[in-house]
């Protein structure tokens, strides 16, 4: 007798089920069935089954967006009436480059060395934007108002060159021009003091100078005390390097000096035709005896007093020449 196991079976057929017909035509036959009825599509609330997935770098879940600030109203771009409301960079580390480089520019060295200087106020800022000058860095005091980077008061007053602080600085590069070949030009010897160097720059811009050139041992105009002395006229008056002798300057020269000479009223004649080049030596010292004998004229200033510092001389002497070319160009 066979066991069970080794009874042989009735050969089987094929295992066929029953054709079930398909849904009928319509939006809903390309959808997958779904678990609640038979042969019917899933509903459209059913949300697919999503295998999970790790939470870490590249996980949809972290990759949100930092929360804005919107604010309504602005419509610009035509985008949309929602802006994005972005807060400004505020400097507030004194080891910041710009920083460090406005407190380097304060010493001569380092401001012949990058060819730049620093301005400071907003009246000089102004005049700069007024002659077209463009900064390579502008800085302002945080909450001003005034256009720059915003920089923490403190740590702007601390850069300063100014006893009471500043709101607002910026760098320029420094510029120098040819020689002036028409006009008037105002030749600085020897002087040595910052402020007579602006103040002439002042008086120059004032009475209509074509240039102030700058001889040997004359501070220098892109200092600190220099460009506030001149109230903005460094910006607008152009500035050039004499490395020659007082046969290369223009025009005629005439050398101002203390006693000597003819009274500057007196050469009205001589000097109204042409260019010019005024000579100005320092408070103390004056022109040296070299470069007074190598001019053309040789004048002073009537005073009742002793004498005049180099600025203030200067600016009569120019004014005496603007006033001389006036009358002559009227007759």
């Amino acid at each position: 007798m066979d066991h069970p196991h080794q009874r042989r079976r009735a050969a089987r057929g094929h295992d066929l089920r029953a054709v079930h017909p398909r849904p009928q035509a319509g939006r809903d036959r390309a959808r997958p069935q779904g678990a609640r009825r038979h042969r019917r599509p899933r509903p459209r609330d059913v949300q697919a089954i999503r295998r999970r997935r790790p939470r870490g770098v590249g996980c949809c879940c972290l990759a949100r967006s930092a929360p804005t600030q919107t604010f309504t109203g602005v419509d610009s771009s035509g985008i949309g009436a929602l802006s994005v409301f972005r807060t400004p960079v505020i400097i507030t580390s004194p080891h910041n480059e710009t920083l460090k480089q406005v407190r380097k520019l304060a010493a001569k060295r380092e401001r012949a060395r990058a060819g730049a200087f620093v301005a400071e106020g907003e009246d000089l800022l102004e005049a700069a934007d007024a002659a077209g000058w463009e900064p390579r860095a502008r800085l302002c005091v945080a909450g001003s108002g005034l256009p720059g980077t915003e920089v923490e008061a403190e740590l702007l007053h601390a850069v300063s060159q100014l006893g009471s602080g500043t709101r607002t600085l910026a760098i320029y590069d420094q510029r120098y021009a040819p020689a002036a070949t028409d006009g008037l030009t105002v030749h600085l010897h020897g002087v040595h003091d910052p402020g007579n160097v602006g103040t002439v720059l002042r008086a120059a811009h004032a009475f209509g100078a074509a240039a102030v050139s700058l001889g040997p041992g004359t501070a220098d105009p892109y200092g600190p005390k220099a460009v506030r002395a001149s109230m903005g006229a460094v910006f607008a008056t152009p500035l050039v390097r004499a490395h020659g002798g007082v046969g290369d300057l223009p025009g005629a020269t005439v050398a101002l000096v203390a006693r000597a000479g003819t009274a500057l009223p007196r050469l009205g004649a001589q000097l109204a035709d042409g260019p010019v080049t005024l000579l100005v030596g320092a408070e103390r010292d004056g022109l040296p005896d070299d470069v007074v004998a190598a001019c053309d004229h040789v004048a002073h200033i009537p005073i009742e007093g002793e004498s005049l510092n180099a600025a203030m001389a200067a600016g009569v002497a120019l004014y005496e020449l603007r006033r001389i070319h006036m009358v002559t160009s009227d007759e």
